[in-house]
């Protein structure tokens, strides 16, 4: 599911800004207000977006299993250990929020990478290829001569930070979990902060300088 989300994300979001820059609709923007503010209300609109599809699929899901089963159960890799309802709802909404943290900060990433890449159809491509398909090969090709660098990779691979739930609930989870765990949320996050700054300096004064233009 995560892999769809991060396909269906890059073709429908990923683009916007780099779209809106080409067809010269930014001018309408950037004419009331400044660069800076158009982007970040883009990027606040397009996580909204992604978190609005994230939590009403995965309730969905839910439910479909609930009418399935005639019962709602917990997940299947929580193994022995048993959880009441409270439990269940907390690591469904951990969930939630892993998931749509992690494509919110790569469709970040994608949408201001814009700055270099021009092309919209590569721009689309980059959630699912460079974020999911990259890691996913390199953890398993040189990561198999390089152990050490390919567990590093694995840790970027998006479907394997939910997996890490399971060291979470169990009572012998460590401090070292939590840190893996949030590795590549911390890297996308300083990623995506640098490469916004890149595109307001980029964009802001080419924006200022059209402006002047206009007026």
């Amino acid at each position: 599911m995560l892999l769809f989300y991060f396909y269906l994300f890059g073709i429908f979001i990923s683009s916007k800004v780099e779209k809106f820059r080409e067809s010269g609709q930014i001018n309408y923007f950037v004419a009331r207000t400044n660069y800076k503010k158009y982007l970040k209300s883009m990027l606040w609109a397009h996580s909204l977006y992604i978190l609005s599809i994230v939590v009403i699929s995965i309730f969905i899901i839910l439910l479909l299993g609930v009418i399935i089963t005639g019962k709602l159960i917990g997940p299947a890799y929580l193994g022995i250990y048993d959880i009441n309802f409270l439990g269940f709802l907390g690591i469904v909404l951990l969930q939630i929020f892993l998931i749509s943290f992690f494509a919110i900060l790569i469709n970040g990433i994608s949408e201001v990478l814009n700055v270099w890449i021009k092309n919209k159809i590569i721009v689309q491509t980059i959630p699912f290829a460079f974020f999911t398909l990259v890691p996913m090969t390199i953890s398993s090709t040189l990561g198999n001569i390089f152990i050490t660098f390919g567990n590093v990779i694995t840790l970027f691979v998006p479907f394997v930070g939910l997996k890490g739930l399971m060291n979470l609930v169990q009572s012998n989870s460590t401090y070292m979990d939590v840190i893996t765990m949030a590795l590549p949320f911390v890297c996308y996050t300083v990623l995506f902060i640098v490469l916004y700054k890149i595109n307001i300096k980029k964009y802001m004064e080419n924006c200022l300088w059209r402006k002047k233009l206009l007026f």
